[in-house]
């Protein structure tokens, strides 16, 4: 049974009563400060609260959390239910899941939960620090081991090398594949 919810984690409670907390896999919930933060909250809370379901788990996240996949007593995937209502993002730096990127598909091409606004932040880069909102949709994976940091300001929409001078206010740093699936290329320092 759930009892407590966060983001894309909740707590739940095995039949001996054991709390563990469960981070739910392959899917990004907004945070509770942006546009559908707590529409996916509400929306798990009613999947979940009060219900008896299974859980497969995977492994193991840096916080400790479970990651796993939760069923409803029919069978019903949790975490696709999310996907399908348009209250979270397919997480798709941790989950290759072709049935959960085409739910995210249909979900945007109806313009559902999160993709009926024109403009909208990934939940990861939110937590980031980005706060300019884009038409794009920001998925694309980061190699950040590998990707190139390009800057964005807080208020722009472009993305700029390192000493252009749009970056006088405010600089922070995106790996290359964000910035390139969420803003334009600034057309004077040509990142």
């Amino acid at each position: 049974m759930a009892r407590q919810l966060r983001l894309a984690a909740l707590e739940v409670h095995d039949k001996e009563d054991n709390k563990f907390k469960v981070r739910l896999h392959g899917i990004d919930a907004p945070e509770s400060s942006q546009a559908f933060g707590l529409e996916s909250t509400n929306l798990l809370r009613q999947l979940t609260i009060g219900k008896t379901l299974q859980m497969h788990a995977t492994e193991k996240d840096r916080y400790q959390r479970t990651l796993g996949t939760l069923y409803g007593v029919h069978g019903e995937n949790v975490n696709l239910v999310m996907l399908q209502k348009g209250m979270v993002w397919h997480y798709v730096k941790y989950s290759k899941s072709k049935e959960y990127a085409n739910a995210e598909a249909t979900a945007q091409k109806s313009r559902i939960g999160i993709w009926s606004h024109a403009k909208r932040i990934a939940p990861w880069d939110y937590r980031n620090g980005v706060r300019v909102e884009s038409e794009k949709v920001a998925n694309a994976p980061s190699t950040r081991t590998m990707d190139r940091t390009v800057y964005i300001t807080k208020t722009g929409k472009k993305y700029h090398q390192s000493g252009c001078r749009f970056l006088q206010k405010s600089k922070i740093p995106i790996p290359l594949s964000r910035a390139q699936s969420a803003y334009g290329a600034c057309k004077i320092c040509k990142p």
